[in-house]
């Protein structure tokens, strides 16, 4: 991912000390229980993990199901459960997709999704995303 960097705001709220409760590594429990190690693999498991560490779900919502767009301007977030258009997808779509940023309608993703960033991803990883997604429940997509 590229690396995070803070606008004037944030510049002002960190000087502040407003956003040192949300950044601040002393306060992460450092004896607290670790993950489970995943296994690579094409499997739903390594899935999960991808969508995970690419915060998928901080852009497409809690359930992939789409997220309200903040910015009234801003790009449609797609649902990608089985319940949105990626029901129509294939695999090979979707790896396509997150390779070249080439939708199936001929469309090209937008720079809101870091499709750039992701094309760096091994086939198998799109792969076990893509077996993930596929495993979720169908969920309507929210109104925008």
């Amino acid at each position: 991912m590229p690396e995070h960097t803070f606008t004037s705001f944030g510049k002002i709220l960190m000087g502040l000390g407003q956003l040192n409760g949300l950044i601040s590594a002393e306060n992460i429990d450092q004896t607290g229980p670790r993950p489970a190690l995943v296994q690579p693999g094409v499997n739903v498991a390594y899935g999960d993990y991808i969508v995970k560490t690419r915060d998928c779900r901080g852009y497409h919502g809690p359930d992939l199901a789409s997220a309200k767009n903040n910015d009234p301007k801003g790009p449609f977030v797609p649902n990608l459960t089985p319940g949105g258009d990626l029901a129509n997808w294939t695999e090979d779509n979707f790896l396509s997709a997150i390779k070249t940023g080439a939708l199936p309608n001929g469309k090209t993703l937008t720079d809101a999704m870091p499709w750039k960033v992701f094309s760096t991803l091994t086939d198998d990883e799109i792969k076990a995303a893509w077996m993930y997604i596929h495993s979720l429940p169908a969920m309507p997509t929210p109104k925008q």
